[in-house]
């Protein structure tokens, strides 16, 4: 995909919402996709494949792909669709293992930049493009190897077991671990792209989302407490710190996106359903 990156010219920016239960079957044509996943999940098939793509999930769609995507619950995403002379083979390709934060910023940027529709957005698209390809690029190359990502393993799977908890630490997935602080924030940063604390509130955010997305009308409190963090007022900075928007805002968006259908303002469709 990266081959096919560097000759990337930009065309097209949105943001979608997606309705649980939408099946819808694909092709493309003269245009390539990049999609991040941001909320909800997306079963993607091509053929006999598969594929659950859930928040922080790249999915690089080639011209001439056909495909079908599915959303078994309410979810959301970013589409960028750009140009190039350089082909790929018609396959779907996954990307996790990058910058989160910083990826699904750039893709944020792009979208608003699109809808300002002004003589420069066409210019700071293409950078975001550019900014998206190069933390791909980045991510290759900050490889962390299995036998070091085995000797933090004990402490991932603390932290899975436990993200909900408010007496969670950092500290305590360390007494899993015979290594140094040091050396363990080393290796998970080079396995997770960011810091084990960072991490932790990406993901307690993510399980935030995700209870807002299927029960939107939940008091903020009980959705601070449900991920781990009985200060409601913490848990909304940090909320609007990492997905640039309030619980309630999020909230009401999908509310406002269930009464009135399918696409939210300033969207359009970005891939051509077969058939039309």
């Amino acid at each position: 995909m990266l081959e096919t990156a560097k000759n990337a010219s930009f065309l097209y920016a949105c943001k979608r919402f997606s309705p649980p239960g939408q099946i819808r079957r694909y092709d493309i044509h003269y245009v390539n996709v990049v999609t991040y996943i941001t909320a909800g999940t997306y079963e993607y098939t091509q053929g006999d494949r598969c594929v659950a793509a859930t928040p922080g999930t790249l999915i690089f769609v080639p011209e001439h792909a056909v495909f079908s995507v599915t959303t078994p619950s309410q979810s959301e995403n970013m589409s960028i669709r750009f140009l190039s002379s350089v082909p790929s083979p018609p396959e779907l390709v996954f990307y996790s293992g990058f910058h989160k934060k910083e990826m699904e910023n750039a893709f944020r940027c792009a979208v608003n930049s699109y809808l300002s529709r002004d003589d420069t957005s066409f210019f700071k698209c293409q950078i975001q493009l550019n900014k998206i390809f190069l933390l791909l690029a980045e991510s290759r190359q900050d490889y962390c190897p299995q036998h070091k990502l085995d000797r933090i393993q004990p402490a991932i799977t603390y932290m899975r077991e436990h993200l909900r908890d408010p007496e969670f630490s950092v500290a305590e997935m360390l007494k899993r671990v015979d290594i140094s602080g040091a050396y363990f924030n080393k290796l998970f940063t080079a396995a997770y792209h960011m810091p084990p604390q960072q991490y932790v509130i990406t993901e307690r955010i993510e399980l935030a989302k995700d209870i807002l997305m299927h029960e939107p009308d939940t008091p903020i409190r009980e959705v601070a407490e449900a991920v781990g963090y009985p200060d409601p007022f913490y848990f909304s900075r940090l909320f609007k710190k990492y997905a640039d928007e309030s619980p309630s805002q999020f909230a009401r968006r999908y509310v406002s996106a269930e009464l009135g259908g399918e696409l939210l303002p300033g969207e359009e469709k970005v891939l051509r359903p077969v058939g039309r």
